[in-house]
C-alpha cells in the first residue's frame, strides 16, 4: 500500500534557488504512518517544524491522529527526535470512532516560546469523517516544545453535528513579558437537505419558493417550494 510509509524531507537553498542541497529526511518511519501536512519557522539559528502524523492502528483498522514538532540546529542536516504537541484525549482511542487532526499552524517568539494550533474532533468524533465536529485548539511550550500546556479550545464550540472550524492560523506579539496571541480561523457548516415531500397533486403555475421556518440556525429547518415541471 503506498499510503502506509510517508516520510518528511526537506532541502535548502542559499542561491535563491538556483541549486538545492541534498534531502535530509526529517522523520524516520517503518510501516503504517503518514507524515503530512509540514510547517517550517527558523529563530535563532535553529529550524523548527511541525507536522501532522496518522497511523494506522492494525487492530481496530482505522486511523489515529497527533501532531509533532522536532529542531534542527545546523539547517536541517539533522533534526531532533520529534516531540508530541496535541495532548493525549486527541490520541490513542479504544474505540473505532477515532478523532481526528488537522492542519497544524505555529509561530515561535523571540525569546523562544512556541505557540500551536490545530482542528480536531474529538468533541464529536466519529467513524463518517463527514459526521465530525471540528474544534479549533491551542497549546504552548517554553522549553522548544519538550512539553506542552494543557490544550484551550479557541472557538466557541458547536451544538451542530457536521460543523468544521480549521485551516487555522496563529500569531503572537510579545510586550513587557506578556504575550498578545492572535488566532484565526474559517468555520464551514454543512447542511442536509432531507425530507422533500409532496403537498397535492396541483400541478404549479409558476416557480415559488417560500421563506425557510423556523430560522436556519435550528437543527431542522422547512422550505416550501413550487416547480411547474415533473422533476426529482
Amino acid at each position: 500500500d503506498q499510503f502506509v510509509k510517508v516520510n518528511l524531507t526537506v532541502r535548502k537553498s542559499s542561491n535563491l534557488g538556483a541549486t538545492w542541497t541534498t534531502m535530509q529526511q526529517i522523520t524516520s518511519v517503518t510501516a503504517n504512518q503518514i507524515n503530512s501536512m509540514p510547517q517550517c519557522r527558523f529563530l535563532n539559528n535553529k529550524l523548527y517544524t511541525i507536522w501532522e502524523r496518522n497511523f494506522n492502528n492494525n487492530s481496530i483498522g482505522n486511523w489515529s491522529d497527533g501532531m509533532f514538532l522536532a529542531e534542527s540546529s545546523n539547517g536541517g542536516t539533522s533534526w531532533s527526535t520529534p516531540n508530541i504537541v496535541s495532548d493525549t484525549d486527541t490520541l490513542y482511542r479504544s474505540s473505532i470512532n477515532l478523532p481526528y487532526i488537522m492542519h497544524p499552524s505555529f509561530t515561535i517568539t523571540p525569546s523562544g516560546t512556541i505557540y500551536a494550533v490545530w482542528s480536531d474532533s474529538r468533541a464529536g468524533h466519529s467513524n463518517v469523517f463527514d459526521s465530525c465536529k471540528f474544534n479549533v485548539r491551542l497549546s504552548r511550550s517554553t522549553n522548544n516544545g519538550a512539553t506542552w500546556s494543557p490544550t484551550i479550545l479557541v472557538n466557541t464550540p458547536s451544538n451542530y453535528s457536521r460543523t468544521y472550524s480549521g485551516y487555522s492560523c496563529v500569531s503572537v506579539r510579545s510586550s513587557g513579558g506578556v504575550d498578545s496571541v492572535l488566532v484565526t480561523w474559517s468555520k464551514l457548516r454543512n447542511t442536509i437537505v432531507s425530507g422533500i415531500s409532496q403537498i397535492n397533486s396541483e400541478i404549479p403555475s409558476a416557480y415559488s419558493l417560500s421563506q425557510n421556518y423556523p430560522n436556519p440556525f435550528n437543527p431542522v429547518t422547512n422550505i416550501d417550494f413550487q416547480v411547474p415541471v415533473t422533476s426529482n
